[in-house]
Order: C-alpha cells, then structure tokens, then sequence
C-alpha cells in the first residue's frame, strides 16, 4: 500500500502474506497478479465520463479509440462503450 501527498510517498507498506497458509510476507516490492479488476475501473471511469457527458454508453469504441478485432471481422461489427466494460469484445491495440 502506498499513500502520496503532493504527488509524493509518504507512507509505503505491505501487508499480509504472500500466498495463503505460506509465511512469506508481502512488502513493498511484491507483485500480484490483477485479474479482472481493471474492468472495474474501466468501467468506472467511462462512467465518469458518460456523467460528464463527454461521451456515451452507446457510442461505438472506434468513436474514441482506435482499434482492431482480432479474427474474422463481420462487416457492421462496430463494439458499444457497454460491450467493454461488460464482456470480453477481442480488441487489440492498433499498430501504429
């Protein structure tokens, strides 16, 4: 855990252990893996967004970020800001 002030660390500590039932304890240098839970803030923070009316829940993702689709692509498959914060869409970064 680290708290910033001012754009600077002035608390950083780890808690807990490692692993469960493993007595290797966490510190400031372990790393977890995140899973899914950037699609919690992604989807928060397009909330955010579409509050502050900077775009839309049913706008198409190729309205605000470049992309392409893996695999065959069908010819009006246009993914909505709600497929990514709700199911995977297989979207890669486009090359640039």
């Amino acid at each position: 855990m680290a708290v910033a002030k001012d754009g600077k660390i002035v608390i950083e500590r780890g808690y807990g252990v490692r692993q469960a039932r493993q007595p290797d304890a966490v510190d400031t240098h372990t790393q977890f893996a995140i899973g899914s839970t950037t699609k919690a803030m992604t989807a928060a923070l397009v909330g955010r967004l579409v509050d502050d009316k900077r775009l839309a829940w049913d706008d198409p993702v190729v309205k605000h970020l470049p992309c392409k689709r893996q695999g065959p692509i069908k010819q009006q498959w246009r993914p909505l800001l709600t497929a990514i914060v709700s199911r995977p869409t297989m979207l890669t970064q486009s090359p640039r």
